[in-house]
């Protein structure tokens, strides 16, 4: 009875989703969310990558958008409830759709074959779903639920690998593998519908190193066939490669991917990046930055254009007694194009009269600092 609640209370969002021309597929086999999301930031555009567990390399979604930030008829994202920036991120797209490189479906057992979704955020955390098809491919069976008719979300943790040292020549990252979400899982939906006929587990280790070069602040497509492998498996998920950093303004993204389940199978997406600029890539830094008194407080206001290798914002306040910094964490990147609002209070600038903008770069190079610039009244 909860699987045949599940498939009815789906069934409208399925055929919303599917596809006018089938591809590979033959016909429409929808693939999506239709009441719940990933929580995830969304600043810009998500990265979001969907393949076949068997078939990594020749059954995925290539480089077709699947993931929606946001409602929009146009783009065929009917199910996210609100805007660009509210961290809820929904999966929607048909397998029959043209783009996508081979079907899920083959006729003979077992059949549909199992799918898994790589998600990256705009702060590089991420997330992966995994589930079986049951009436086209339905998200909701690998979020928690008690019942299959009330459901949590899947949050985003750490994926992006941390640049340990990179000296314009040699770098060493620390990959991190992605946490796995799926139909199997205790709690889930998909137990309770009864579902999961293959025992699949959520086990996600480290796994190896890739490199593509790709323009700037941009989703690079994270499908790990256009990637070029660096490293296999390196031990604990620390890698150290030489590498070469672009002579152009693009950017070079070295990314890592995870093996998922008992088989420890490699993911067909890279499940997390950084990327380094090239030599005429321009820097990140706060542009057009204001600071004016306001209900007794100082409002601070400032734009980016480019956000890539961008760890954070710091507000350092200018007076007397010398520079001081007013806010206790890095203010986090929300990606290219973004503006940034910020309340100081007048107590933590201990008198200064003007202010400055640090953009704190992660590779370890000096800080773009926007100012002094005077507060206003």
């Amino acid at each position: 009875m909860r699987k045949i609640a599940v498939v009815l209370l789906l069934s409208g969002a399925a055929s919303l989703l599917a596809a006018p021309a089938f591809a590979a597929c033959g016909a429409s086999v929808p693939m999506g969310h239709a009441v719940t999301w990933f929580q995830i930031p969304d600043a810009g555009r998500v990265s979001a990558s969907a393949y076949q567990l068997t078939s990594p390399t020749t059954v995925h979604t290539g480089l077709l958008d699947i993931a929606c930030e946001q409602f929009d008829v146009a783009l065929n994202c009917l199910f996210n409830p609100n805007d660009l920036g509210d961290q809820i991120v929904t999966i929607e797209t048909d397998w029959g759709n043209a783009g996508i490189i081979g079907c899920p479906v083959v006729g003979t057992p077992p059949d549909p074959q199992r799918i898994v979704i790589v998600v990256q955020g705009t702060d590089g955390s991420g997330a992966a779903l995994s589930v079986q098809g049951d009436q086209g491919y339905i998200m909701e069976y690998a979020h928690p639920s008690p019942d299959c008719s009330s459901f949590s979300p899947l949050v985003a943790a750490a994926g992006k690998p941390t640049l340990v040292t990179f000296d314009g020549t040699n770098l060493m990252m620390q990959c991190h593998p992605v946490p796995l979400f799926t139909d199997c899982d205790p709690g889930s939906c998909g137990e309770v519908a009864g579902v999961c006929t293959d025992a699949f587990t959520n086990a996600s280790i480290t796994g190896s190193v890739y490199e593509k070069v790709a323009p700037c602040g941009t989703d690079p497509g994270t499908n790990r066939g256009s990637w070029t492998l660096r490293s296999t498996n390196p031990a604990n998920g620390t890698a150290n490669i030489p590498v070469t950093r672009p002579a152009t303004d693009m950017c070079l993204y070295v990314g890592c991917t995870s093996r998922l389940g008992a088989g420890q199978t490699e993911s067909g997406a890279v499940t997390g990046y950084i990327q380094i600029a090239g030599a005429l890539a321009p820097s990140a830094r706060a542009l057009d930055v204001r600071a004016a008194q306001a209900q007794g407080n100082v409002q601070v206001i400032w734009r980016t254009e480019s956000e890539f290798e961008l760890a954070g914002f710091n507000i350092l306040a200018h007076g007397s007694k010398g520079t001081v910094k007013v806010n206790d964490l890095l203010i986090a990147p929300k990606g290219n194009g973004s503006g940034y609002t910020e309340m100081v209070s007048m107590g933590s600038l201990k008198g200064a009269k003007s202010i400055s903008v640090e953009a704190v770069l992660t590779n370890g190079g000096p800080s773009n600092i926007t100012g002094p610039i005077d507060i206003g009244k």
